[in-house]
């Protein structure tokens, strides 16, 4: 099912949402999911999102952490935030404050632009700062070193 997958992406959001026509999230994880395994960044944060909330899909926090992790490290601002949240609330993951900052200041650097992701980034960067505890400078080492790698 190739196809361009900016437009799978938008389409599965506008599927999503109800706009022109009536909701349909498990349709639009189709679409989200045609578009991520054609490598679009923002996709796989939107199929990881619908897996870790369980909607229009089974709830699946394996392939939640999957598609999350994917477009965190592929440089996605909002797969970051997504990976960080995850990391945080430790039901994807294993809680983990010290890497859920990691991804709280990536999307801080790599969003910086979007005014959304810093409003929502308000709400989990002074928590993880405060209990980041003695990782903190290995955090921000390896935020200064990170490097997105290319979608596959």
């Amino acid at each position: 099912d190739a196809g361009v997958p900016g437009g799978q992406r938008m389409l599965g959001a506008m599927i999503k949402h109800g706009e022109g026509g009536p909701k349909d999230v498990r349709g639009a994880s189709s679409w989200f999911r045609k578009a991520a395994e054609q490598g679009d960044l923002l996709a796989m944060a939107f199929l990881g999102l619908l897996y870790y909330h369980g909607e229009g899909v089974g709830q699946n926090l394996e392939l939640a952490h999957v598609w999350l992790q994917r477009s965190a490290e592929g440089g996605e601002p909002n797969g970051m935030l997504a990976y960080a949240i995850a990391w945080l609330e430790g039901r994807a993951l294993t809680r983990d404050v010290a890497t859920a900052y990691k991804w709280l200041l990536l999307a801080e650097k790599f969003g910086k632009d979007d005014v959304a992701i810093q409003k929502r980034l308000e709400q989990y960067l002074d928590y993880a700062k405060k209990n980041v505890g003695s990782e903190g400078v290995r955090v921000l080492r390896e935020v200064e070193e990170f490097n997105p790698k290319i979608a596959t």
